[in-house]
């Protein structure tokens, strides 16, 4: 009875994890593909082997927010019998107006468009770069002759399977492919499959991986992105790849713990997308950065806006032809949807001249396990240096030292990195049981690792794959829930007919908000507050209570007190009241000042309820996501009380931390011995 019972218990990660089944046309049961990311918005998943064994050049793409999955047609589809019918062709996608990479100087006429794609290829690395992807290498099939050399000749005999060396991008705009020929030089990589690769900065570096024969190949080559040339290389990096390795780029750790300034980690180091900022620091407008002290009438004139957010989105981007590009809806305006984007949200570290670190995690000798952690990082060693430097630091003693807190084998393991954790999944075995997909977090700063418990939810099916979708804090991970998991393991099988995403706001992890303002406009708007003299006006609690306040201020940081300036009788109110206690008013005023709120042992939940409702009266996202950071750092002290604000704020996630860890309080209490009777 008591086992029915806890098999009767709802799940506490019910709010966390929500499934769903893709639309369209999925691409079939494949081994070896590669998926992609880009813009946070659409999913692109090339190539792979399929279950009769042929290999496929098949490009599917899915749009994250609806589920639906389409089917690129590929240029060679009439030689082609695994492209799939319900393709569609990129022709009727093409705008008028064509554009080139002019960095590249074979890209081919513009009255031919339709350039050839990848040759059909399994185990390569697809990686996002602005509007582009960038595909190298993989197991393929070449031409050889009857030496046995490699021949170009059509009518040599076809199908010796090898490794592969060759590079092609993919203009996502424009639908088409190009093959990419860098000088050959001393950096130049070897072919190879099963390897890994990352962006980093305006980087492709390229890790590890087997040649034909499957013997290791141990260096990394890095591809300058801007030159297409091949400018750097890593010897003896050890024995990388995809069954037992994964290369995440993240921010730099000091030795203290914290992180340098650097720039954001997705989908790139640069982030140049359409959407996502390549420079994203503090706030700015398009007329230039906000000024903490901006004049009331800047803000009337149009001169600057104020901010809503706290950070900015209006950054432009920068795509491979060099061009700038804005974020653009569906209908060709301006991005004004509620649903913000990865360059909208509040970066998970400030933009500098650091650039991030690849973090090399691997785990292998599954009878005797060993894991290895290494960390390459570049580094700039002149100003003036185009080229940055790169070394490998080893880190596997300090996982070492941290005995049974360790996390078991993964095989095929994938990694992000999410703030300082790197979020590590891979297929577990246990004689015994079932295969499954673990999750486990990893602090770069800590050296922490902590499972991701996700219950009983992907125990039924197949799940082995796994994106980090970081704009909403959502691990997705794609299987099959009627297939068997030993199974597609055994044959390498790779599904993406459902979707599982996995809150991780629920597990306390989440992007803290970075403040509006610098420390030193921090510090300057908080003396102002102080100061009595420069008030004008006042603002009215519910209860009649009046706090001074400076119009100007309120102005260039509250644009809808702005509008009201500019609205009927066009005077400064004396007196401006909002419905909200007494103890609210101060930490409003004190966002708008400073662009930050308190300590959350001032901030308390109740009044992170009232800001909460000020922030979505008012459209203020920053107020929202510093209240929001207020409720995270107090829900293990009263989960109950942060559930009911969560669950106003509409942050599933934090309700899902928050139910749990009300839940696991009810079980200790009753699972505690009684005290002693009177």
């Amino acid at each position: 009875n008591q086992n029915q019972n806890q098999n009767q218990q709802p799940s506490k990660k019910a709010l966390a994890i929500t499934s769903r089944a893709t639309r369209g046309s999925p691409p079939p049961p494949l081994m070896g593909s590669a998926i992609v990311l880009v813009n946070d918005s659409a999913l692109h998943c090339f190539g792979g082997r399929l279950e009769n064994r042929e290999l496929t050049n098949c490009h599917y793409v899915l749009d994250v927010e609806t589920g639906h999955w389409q089917s690129i047609i590929s240029a060679d589809s009439s030689n082609n019998n695994n492209t799939d019918k319900n393709a569609t062709d990129p022709r009727a996608l093409f705008s008028l107006s064509l554009t080139t990479d002019p960095a590249n100087n074979n890209s081919g006429s513009l009255s031919d468009p339709l350039s050839i794609p990848p040759q059909p290829r399994y185990f390569h690395t697809v990686n996002a770069y602005g509007t582009s992807l960038i595909l190298f290498g993989g197991m393929g099939t070449i031409s050889v002759n009857r030496s046995g050399e490699d021949s170009d000749n059509e009518g040599d005999y076809q199908g010796q399977m090898a490794a592969l060396a060759d590079l092609h991008v993919y203009d996502i705009i424009t639908q088409r492919w190009q093959h990419k020929t860098p000088t050959v030089n001393q950096h130049t990589p070897r072919a190879r499959w099963a390897h890994l690769a990352t962006i980093l900065g305006h980087f492709l570096v390229v890790i590890g991986g087997t040649d034909t024969n499957k013997n290791y190949v141990e260096d990394a080559c890095v591809l300058d992105l801007h030159t297409w040339e091949w400018v750097a290389s890593i010897q003896n990096i050890g024995q990388c790849g995809s069954y037992r390795t994964v290369a995440a780029t993240g921010p730099s750790i000091q030795a203290n713990g914290d992180f340098t300034p650097s720039t954001p980690s997705f989908p790139s180091a640069d982030a140049f997308s359409p959407q996502i900022s390549s420079n994203l620091s503090w706030p700015t407008t398009e007329s230039g950065p906000i000024d903490a002290m901006a004049s009331i009438s800047q803000v009337l004139s149009g001169r600057i806006s104020a901010p809503s957010s706290t950070s900015s989105s209006q950054h432009s981007s920068k795509s491979l032809d060099g061009k700038e590009s804005h974020p653009i809806n569906a209908n060709g305006g301006r991005k004004t949807s509620e649903r913000l984007m990865s360059g909208d949200l509040t970066p998970a570290f400030k933009a500098g001249s650091e650039m991030p670190s690849i973090y090399l995690y691997s785990n292998y000798n599954f009878q005797n396990l060993r894991r290895e952690l290494k960390i390459i990082t570049p580094h700039y060693t002149h100003p003036s240096a185009s080229v940055p430097t790169f070394s490998m630091v080893e880190k596997t003693e300090a996982i070492e030292k941290m005995g049974h807190d360790l996390p078991p084998g993964l095989r095929f393991p994938q990694g992000h990195v999410y703030q300082n954790q790197l979020i590590l999944t891979g297929t577990l075995i246990i004689p015994g049981k079932a295969s499954t997909l673990a999750i486990f977090a990893f602090n770069l700063s800590t050296h922490k690792w902590d499972r991701l418990d996700t219950d009983t939810t992907l125990d039924k099916g197949s799940w082995n794959r796994s994106l980090l979708h970081p704009a909403t804090g959502t691990l997705l991970v794609f299987g099959h829930y009627e297939s068997n998991a030993d199974a597609d393991y055994s044959n390498r099988i790779q599904h993406h007919n459902h979707l599982m995403m996995v809150n991780l706001q629920a597990y306390g992890l989440y992007e803290r908000p970075i403040p509006s303002f610098l420390p030193t406009a921090q510090d300057l708007g908080h003396d102002l507050l102080r100061e009595p003299g420069l008030n004008d006006m006042e603002i009215a609690s519910v209860t009649g209570t009046l706090f001074g306040a400076n119009s100007t201020i309120l102005a260039a940081r509250w644009p809808d007190f702005a509008t009201m300036l500019l609205s009927p009788p066009y005077v400064t109110p004396l007196i401006l009241e909002l419905p909200v206690p007494d103890e609210v008013v101060p930490m409003f005023l004190y966002y708008l000042y400073t662009g930050a709120l308190p300590l959350s042992s001032i901030v308390t939940p109740g009044v992170a309820d009232y800001l909460l409702i000020l922030a979505r009266r008012y459209q203020l996202n920053g107020l929202h996501a510093l209240a929001v950071d207020i409720l995270h750092q107090t829900v293990t002290v009263n989960p109950i009380r942060v559930y009911s604000s969560a669950l106003m704020a509409g942050e599933l996630g934090l309700q899902a931390r928050a139910v749990e860890l009300a839940m696991n309080a009810t079980a200790n209490k009753a699972a505690a011995p009684p005290g002693p009777r009177d």
